[in-house]
């Protein structure tokens, strides 16, 4: 009998790990992909004609300040990713940029004054005296950010410019790359602010990620409305049957072990002390479901894209599933008993 709940309490724990990797799949898809919960806008420029290189430069200028006014207007952060190129113009009307500084006031940089550069040792070399890229860009600092606190999807840029220096004084001239906004409510106006802002012909935008709500998460994770996204319903169901498997695999416990505690039940053993055996049997083999799926994904380094909020984030989700299963585990338990030892004898 020992050998058989030993062999179960493993095959649990096992499935409570496998659970952690899809919730980790579902997680990164749906609430850790829109940067810091923001909206990630596309944006695909045709618009190249040899001979009106200035004329292009000047529309995509223009377009920057345009994108800052917009974000000045609806009080968000907006961030500017230019496809294939250093640094990223950013502006700021949340506080985002303080809690991503080491060194600096954001004030000289919202003023224009120069840009902030990443602390990363390789960008460092592009400094002297102050000045970053010398005879090249010639773009004075005033700032330093941690790149450790940068989202992912921000990281080895080498510098955050405003909008206003973006395509005269920062080189950053190419209209293709990600458009990256706070705020979800005027998406629609943005996509078409930026489809109009082309030289000759419309750029191209679309929307690539957008924070959603748990329960759109959940929902979005058993349908496929979108050709163009990932099909996440095989880790959805393989999740849901993996829940299934770990409850049931519980009440399997639960019931061969009725006989053993009737005997016990017989010599005075409380029922209370009965329910409170399931209950930490239950508790301990989902910490050890936790420390196995933990102990996994450290060894194959599936951790190294989150950063810590996320990772944190992510235990708690998996954390509140394995607590829901064992109680539900416990709840049927505790009916079992009750039923096996009814009446009087049930106390």
């Amino acid at each position: 009998m020992k050998l058989k709940n030993t062999v179960l309490l493993v095959m649990i724990a096992v499935m409570e790990a496998a659970l952690g990797f899809g919730v980790m799949s579902i997680y990164s898809m749906y609430f850790k992909l829109p940067i810091d919960g923001c909206t990630s806008i596309s944006v695909d420029s045709h618009n190249y004609f040899i001979g009106e290189e200035a004329q292009m430069d000047e529309a995509y200028a223009e377009l920057m300040d345009r994108l800052g006014s917009f974000a000045d207007e609806d009080g968000s952060l907006m961030i500017a990713v230019p496809l294939g190129a250093a640094g990223i113009a950013v502006r700021d009307n949340t506080g985002w940029l303080k809690t991503v500084l080491k060194s600096g006031d954001p004030a000289d940089f919202e003023a224009g004054r120069g840009v902030i550069v990443s602390s990363d040792p390789i960008a460092r070399t592009y400094i002297d005296e102050g000045v970053f890229m010398r005879g090249t860009l010639d773009l004075r600092i005033v700032g330093v950010y941690d790149e450790a606190k940068m989202p992912l999807q921000l990281r080895n840029m080498g510098f955050i410019c405003p909008p206003g220096m973006a395509n005269r004084r920062a080189g950053l001239t190419e209209v293709s790359g990600l458009i990256v906004l706070s705020s979800s409510k005027r998406t629609e106006e943005l996509i078409a602010l930026i489809g109009e802002s082309g030289w000759r012909e419309k750029n191209d935008a679309e929307v690539i990620s957008r924070p959603i709500g748990l329960i759109e998460g959940i929902k979005n994770c058993f349908t496929h409305e979108d050709p163009f996204s990932v099909d996440m319903r095989p880790t959805a169901y393989g999740v849901l049957a993996l829940i299934m498997g770990i409850v049931y695999s519980g009440l399997i416990l639960c019931r061969d072990n009725l006989r053993p505690l009737f005997v016990r039940r017989l010599f005075g053993m409380p029922l209370s002390r009965m329910i409170g055996l399931y209950a930490l049997t239950a508790l301990l083999t989902a910490a050890a479901g936790l420390l196995l799926f933990f102990g996994t994904a450290s060894a194959v380094k599936a951790f190294w894209f989150f950063e810590p909020r996320h990772t944190v984030r992510l235990f708690t989700a998996l954390a509140a599933i394995l607590v829901l299963a064992a109680l539900t585990v416990c709840s049927c338990g505790a009916f079992m008993l009750r039923k096996r030892f009814r009446g009087g004898d049930a106390r």
